[in-house]
């Protein structure tokens, strides 16, 4: 008889664990959605900006690519994302909102990327992973930016997850 009340206890208690953890999932993903939507929206807001048009479209203009570095830095500080940057249609950053750091991404190539390909063919780009050249995880949303209604590059927002995770 105890080996049965043992058994019902366990099960009623695993029931109730499992309940939980379903319910606290939830949660996790209810706030990990809300936090990926408030930056989702950014890339496609900001690969409006005529300076970035500009930057891409006359690549060779270093005081250009100066205001571009410095517009995607003041982007970077204001909306808090991790990393802000503008591709070229052959995945070459051009300018980033690291451009000052010890790893920049200027001039690095970022074509291999899921988000980069997206944008390019007129999606929302998204992607999870471990950025290859700052080394820290994170969410990646990419647009295309447009000139003549064509794609001519591709401005990136990436997000930081680590708060996101310890919480």
């Amino acid at each position: 008889i105890s080996w049965l009340a043992w058994q019902a206890s366990w099960r009623g208690g695993m029931r109730t664990l499992q309940q939980e953890s379903r319910q606290q999932l939830q949660r996790f993903i209810g706030h990990l959605d809300s936090q990926l939507a408030r930056y989702q929206f950014l890339p496609r807001l900001i690969a409006r900006i005529q300076l970035l048009v500009d930057t891409l479209r006359d690549p060779d203009n270093s005081s250009r690519i100066d205001l571009a570095n410095r517009f995607l830095e003041d982007i970077n500080r204001i909306t808090g994302a991790s990393d802000t940057y503008l591709m070229d249609a052959a995945g070459t950053t051009l300018a980033a909102s690291n451009w000052n750091a010890e790893r920049p991404f200027v001039g690095r190539n970022f074509s291999f990327r899921p988000y980069f390909q997206q944008a390019m063919q007129g999606r929302l780009g998204r992607y999870y992973a471990l950025g290859s050249t700052s080394r820290q995880r994170g969410y990646y949303f990419a647009w295309p930016v447009i000139h003549a209604a064509e794609p001519i590059g591709v401005l990136v927002v990436k997000m930081d997850l680590a708060g996101i995770e310890q919480r």
